[in-house]
């Protein structure tokens, strides 16, 4: 998270061995990506910062809840709720053992099959796929791997 941040702060554009590179390339993991996508989101929310003009100064909510009063009720609380908090989608808080743990790896699992379930090949030119194929089996890849991948 904080090399991410740092980097992000920095506007540099090209981040190497992220989103679910493990061991320097060695590995890589679908886990740790959606992980990692996560975190990236929280960076991005993070850069955006917090706006301060007339409106999110709140000065007609503070007026309307007054001294003791509270703010969760107000339409202005829900006007901004959605877009000013970050809502992690698997829920990245805290450190978990035992069932929590397990809760979070289900919370991954799911939203990995989502991913794979949406996930389309891109459209390739015939003359493109062609030339891939060609430049792959030019590297001694098993045409037949190529063909599963294909698929």
């Amino acid at each position: 998270m904080l090399t991410l941040l740092g980097t992000a702060q920095a506007k540099m554009n090209m981040i190497f061995q992220s989103s679910g590179i493990v061991d320097s390339y060695q590995s890589f993991s679908y886990e740790k990506f959606i992980v990692d996508t996560e975190i990236i989101g929280m960076a991005r929310r993070f850069l955006r910062g917090v706006a301060v003009n007339e409106d999110t100064l709140a000065y007609d909510a503070i007026k309307e809840a007054g001294i003791g009063g509270e703010f969760m009720s107000s339409p202005h609380t829900f006007a901004h709720l959605r877009s000013e908090t970050f809502f992690p989608a698997i829920n990245l808080s805290g450190s978990f053992i035992g069932a929590e743990g397990e809760i979070y790896k289900g919370r991954i699992a799911d939203k990995l099959g989502s991913m794979l379930d949406e996930h389309r090949h891109p459209a390739l030119s015939r003359t493109m796929e062609a030339e891939m194929v060609k430049a792959l089996l030019a590297l001694g890849i098993d045409g037949n791997q190529i063909d599963a991948a294909c698929r």
